[in-house]
């Protein structure tokens, strides 16, 4: 991974708390959020541990993960790059958003990384920095 300036500024620039939800450790997903050079414009990391080993796509962990933080569903955007995993965000009232892959990624199954039509992705896109400048109008 390689520090990715822009998309720092573009996080940086969205309004609101930020918080990573992954179904992985806390180290890693700062230790990534680190490399890009992410990781100051995030409050915290919600991580397997604190979802009680119970990870994503189960319903269970969006709602510890919504309790913990007090966070407003309906306030909320979900990005996340396994469209199964935006099926319980939609309905719990959040936006969407799949970040498909750039590239293709041989240690990942297809259907994970293809682009989906379905009701519960309200936006799609493979450049994330460039999908949050185009939403805030710049």
């Amino acid at each position: 991974l390689l520090p990715n300036p822009p998309l720092g500024e573009a996080i940086a620039a969205l309004p609101g708390r930020k918080l990573i939800l992954t179904n992985g450790s806390r180290a890693h997903a700062e230790a990534v959020a680190l490399k890009l050079g992410i990781r100051e414009h995030f409050e915290d990391v919600f991580d397997i541990v604190a979802s009680g080993f119970v990870p994503k796509p189960e319903p269970s962990t969006y709602e510890r993960f919504l309790d913990r933080h007090q966070v407003d569903p309906a306030g909320a955007v979900m990005f996340e790059d396994i469209e199964k995993n935006l099926v319980v965000p939609h309905a719990l009232g959040m936006a969407t958003v799949l970040v498909l892959p750039k590239t293709i990624d041989p240690f990942r199954e297809a259907a994970e990384q293809a682009p989906s039509v379905a009701p519960h992705i309200d936006f799609m896109t493979d450049d994330l920095a460039d999908f949050l400048v185009r939403m805030r109008g710049g």
